[in-house]
């Protein structure tokens, strides 16, 4: 089944948060289905933010760019807590490195190791994690250390 909306209707800032719920909620009832539905929003009535936040509660965001459609998946970084579980110490110690934004050097330099070795760590992180590049991994590291109880300021 295919199926096609739009947000034309909605008009106002007020309802936001609802309109976001309303999206979650559609999403998840038709995430097991064997359907395709297309949601379209106009650009010109829209803020980055409520784009972000649209494409956030999707699989999938089609756009077009220099003339071209481009498709942008959602990276769903849920789970952080149990991938993290998986790292080892030294590992840890390196993602935390990492989401601190510290070049290979610097890291090596701070943990007394080689920067071959911070190398081998930073691709068995992104193994561990599931993420596809060093982009992502930093992402990850940033993600996790706003997410986890033990690293938010008291």
């Amino acid at each position: 089944m295919r199926a096609a909306g739009s947000a034309d209707w909605f008009e106002g800032r007020k309802k936001w948060k609802d309109f976001l719920e309303y999206e979650a909620v559609v999403n998840e009832a038709l995430r097991k289905r064997r359907m395709i539905a297309l949601c379209s929003y106009q650009l010109a009535t829209s803020e980055a933010s409520d784009l972000l936040d649209v494409a956030s509660a999707h699989q999938l965001a089609l756009a077009r760019r220099a003339g071209t459609w481009q498709a942008v998946a959602w990276r769903d970084l849920t789970g952080l807590s149990e991938r993290y579980a998986t790292l080892s110490p030294r590992e840890r110690q390196v993602l935390h490195l990492v989401a601190g934004a510290s070049t290979n050097k610097a890291i090596a330099d701070r943990l007394s190791i080689s920067v071959k070795t911070v190398e081998v760590h930073r691709m068995n992180l992104m193994r561990k994690l599931s993420v596809r590049n060093h982009i992502e991994l930093l992402r990850y590291g940033i993600q996790f250390a706003l997410s986890s109880p033990e690293h938010q300021p008291r």
